[in-house]
């Protein structure tokens, strides 16, 4: 580690872009060089010092002719070498290089591993897909890398301890050593479970994968892989509810220990103390969540993750929304903050910003600034195919319009999110079930009282029973907008705080203005 410098680096990289416009031949002590460096940028990425990491790999990325050098460079290594700068291309959101770059390397692979090593380059396609939130391409890919992985020749054995550096060459000499095979299908599997679980089109495909991914884990010493399928089986009972709250709370702890005590990589420490808070703000315990998501941004600044930041600041927002006394101001902040640190790649959390700065605005009565953000919401994630978050800002958008009391446009929204992923998969997400239900609710009340007024027509009701219809109504509407605050309700309505209060009062006993007996 310590005989190998950020100015040795440059060096070699200055000498790859020499020798692309020489033609020279490449020295033997270079190229064992230029492998010293990648095995130690992997190590290093591995235990979390990504910026150590990201130093050795740069100067890898200046030019395309160094680019076009690396891939010659690295012809005799082992494909999982020589996509170490794949990973880094992966890690700064340079997606569209890291393509070029597998593309490049497609073209040359190891005779005796070929199947293989083209199995390992569709998994990086599906991570790359990932990026993207392109399920289609997630699957695509993923089915590709299944089948080149598990026809190649790099066959399965009795041992079940995970790959190292070494495993490549040693796997060709000995039959009991690590299964290459097994360990790479183990993060196929994350890749794809995770994709069918945020973005695919049918949700309950993901938790199936995950769970076989975590058993794949399991059976090799990747521990970081296991932290990692822990850590999305954790997201994933959190969203179902409280009944799997104990599954989740048991995933995060899992995957926490290994990144704390065992890895101690920071990056991943900072993602699972974001998503214990959000466990917390699930569970209604405001002060923990606030903890966790403090111990999370010290980290995310402490690395400059600009990405992590802007996730927790998102959540943030969230939080301040959900107390009982809700911070409009910290609210808006926090999602404000959040969309000024991000890039135009960032579409998954830029929704989730978009979100929780309309659903602030909303609850403040800025209805055209809640509108905008939702609205834009809507936009990134029908272009990019984010099939969650579009059901999530077509439900906002049908909240908007219900407050509006713009029932027609209400509908068409809730419509909408239903038929967002085809044939009725709704995500198992409770927090979007118990948002469709409370709409659903207001939409029928709202048709039942329109068709009511047929009643009256027909002389079924009289006029004050129909009035009396017609005031519950009023006060169920102002409540949803007023968040059910009685002296706001009865401001806006311009009556007595105590006929809100005994509306309220009695439709806890079940005599609403509408069953009370009034006289003629």
């Amino acid at each position: 580690n310590g005989t190998i410098t950020a100015a040795m680096v440059e060096s070699l990289a200055k000498e790859m872009d020499h020798r692309a416009h020489t033609g020279t031949e490449i020295g033997k002590e270079r190229r064992s060089l230029l492998r010293n460096v990648l095995t130690l940028a992997e190590v290093a990425d591995y235990f979390g010092n990504i910026e150590r990491s990201n130093d050795l790999l740069s100067p890898f990325t200046k030019t395309r002719k160094i680019r076009e050098q690396y891939v010659e460079w690295t012809i005799p290594f082992k494909m999982r070498e020589r996509l170490v700068l794949a990973d880094f291309y992966y890690a700064t959101r340079q997606l569209d290089d890291a393509t070029k770059l597998l593309n490049m390397l497609e073209k040359v692979c190891l005779p005796r591993n070929q199947t293989y090593e083209e199995g390992e380059i569709e998994y990086y396609r599906v991570r790359i897909a990932l990026g993207e939130a392109n399920y289609q391409s997630i699957l695509k890919h993923a089915m590709h890398a299944i089948d080149k992985l598990t026809s190649s020749n790099m066959r399965p054995s009795p041992s079940t301890v995970a790959p190292t550096a070494s495993d490549h060459e040693a796997s060709e000499k000995k039959t009991d050593q690590p299964d290459l095979v097994q360990w790479r299908l183990a993060q196929v599997m994350l890749a794809l479970g995770t994709g069918a679980y945020r973005h695919g089109e049918d949700p309950t495909r993901g938790p199936a994968r995950l769970h076989l991914a975590r058993w794949l884990f399991s059976r090799t010493k990747d521990r970081l892989g296991l932290a990692h399928a822990e850590q999305e089986l954790g997201v994933m009972y959190r969203s179902q509810g409280k009944e799997y709250s104990e599954k989740a709370r048991q995933c995060f702890d899992e995957a926490h220990e290994i990144y704390k005590n065992e890895i101690e990589h920071k990056v991943y420490l900072a993602r699972v103390c974001m998503n214990l808070g959000t466990y917390y703000l699930y569970q209604k315990d405001y002060r923990e969540a606030d903890n966790y998501y403090a111990k999370a941004m010290t980290l995310a600044d402490e690395l400059q993750l600009s990405r992590a930041q802007a996730a927790i600041l998102t959540w943030k927002s969230w939080l301040a929304l959900a107390k009982t006394a809700p911070d409009l101001t910290d609210a808006i902040d926090h999602a404000e903050d959040a969309l000024g640190i991000l890039n135009k790649q960032s579409h998954h959390t830029r929704v989730d910003a978009h979100l929780a700065l309309g659903s602030a605005y909303l609850t403040k009565g800025e209805y055209a600034n809640a509108e905008l953000n939702f609205s834009e919401a809507l936009k990134i994630a029908t272009e990019r195919s984010l099939q969650r978050q579009a059901i999530h800002a077509h439900l906002c958008l049908a909240q908007y319009h219900v407050d509006r009391t713009n029932t027609k446009k209400a509908g068409e929204h809730y419509d909408a999110a239903l038929k967002v992923i085809p044939g009725n998969n709704f995500p198992k997400s409770a927090y979007l079930c118990a948002k469709r239900d409370q709409i659903k609710k207001c939409l029928d009340e709202s048709t039942a009282f329109y068709l009511t007024l047929e009643n009256v027509l027909d002389g079924t009701l009289s006029l004050n029973q129909y009035r009396g219809k017609l005031e519950a109504w009023l006060i169920e509407q102002m409540s949803i907008r007023e968040h059910g605050k009685i002296n706001a309700i009865a401001d806006k309505l311009k009556v007595p705080r105590q006929r809100i209060s005994k509306y309220f009062t009695d439709k806890k006993r079940g005599l609403t203005m509408q069953t009370k007996q009034r006289r003629p």
